[in-house]
């Protein structure tokens, strides 16, 4: 038995004998329907500084409705099937919004998840992409999908652990930056089945240069609720606030960027 399926007997293990604890991953399991719908919003605020100020304003805002399908493990690597049945995305600039091309909305993507629990694409099925489009969007959703590092030690009430992911913010007057978010969770409590945690971020860019500057005040939080049986996150809530300068041609930009993202997500077997 390898790492990844090791790992999940385990987590059955503790929950059948008590819920006292759990391994804080997510880990797909065969024959199971995930339904997820995510709402984003992103607020840029840019203002200029020195004897001729101004503010800049900028608005992104996603919804993504989407179905993931698994099948039966098959020689330890799980296949699945993922819908992205509705995508809305527009951007404001100074009060003018513009709707904004989804590539994946209606797409299909066929895949697996390894031995490790990592994902891979297939393919993807879309009409409206051509060849090149779908490689190139394989190849970023492949690269840039989250890998969960943290130590496979079980949470009791009041334990942290630590996760980093990359996340990719427009700041005004520096084109999108990729920044490092280090968010810790907290274990509040268990209660029927759910893991309850509460979150707190910290940023920082992944490549520092010396025209942008992360103020200390920058800073997010948030709620989980992570499902012991299923092992997977069915609702996540956060907010964050980024204080940035940015220095460019002899001009200084204080930048604020506000976040808040919702994912929830509930489960059902497929096994009937």
């Amino acid at each position: 038995m390898n790492y990844y399926f090791t790992l999940l007997f385990l987590v059955a293990l503790q929950y059948v004998n008590a819920q006292e604890s759990f391994v804080f991953k997510h880990l797909p399991q065969p024959q199971i329907k995930y339904e997820t719908t995510g709402i984003y919003q992103t607020k840029a605020e840019g203002k200029l500084e020195g004897p001729s100020p101004f503010t800049m304003n900028l608005e992104g805002n996603n919804k993504v409705q989407s179905t993931t399908s698994t099948g039966a493990e098959i020689k330890q690597i799980i296949p699945y099937k993922t819908e992205i049945l509705f995508v809305e995305a527009s951007m404001k600039f100074n009060e003018q919004i513009t709707p904004l091309k989804a590539p994946l909305s209606g797409s299909t993507i066929y895949g697996y998840y390894d031995e490790n629990g990592k994902t891979k694409i297939d393919s993807i099925v879309n009409n409206t992409l051509d060849s090149l489009e779908k490689q190139y969007l394989k190849t970023e959703m492949e690269q840039n999908q989250f890998e969960d590092k943290t130590p496979n030690k079980p949470m009791n009430v009041g334990d942290s652990v630590e996760k980093t992911e990359i996340v990719a913010f427009p700041v005004l007057g520096a084109d999108e930056q990729v920044f490092l978010v280090k968010t810790k969770y907290t274990l509040q409590k268990i209660e029927n089945g759910i893991g309850y945690l509460d979150a707190t971020q910290t940023f920082k860019l992944k490549n520092p240069n010396e025209q942008i500057e992360v103020l200390p005040s920058s800073n997010g939080s948030g709620k989980v609720e992570f499902n012991i049986k299923h092992t997977y996150v069915s609702k996540k809530v956060t907010s964050a606030n980024l204080h940035l300068k940015v220095k460019q041609d002899g001009y200084v930009m204080s930048c604020i960027i506000s976040s808040n993202k919702s994912d929830i997500t509930t489960a059902s077997s497929l096994i009937r």
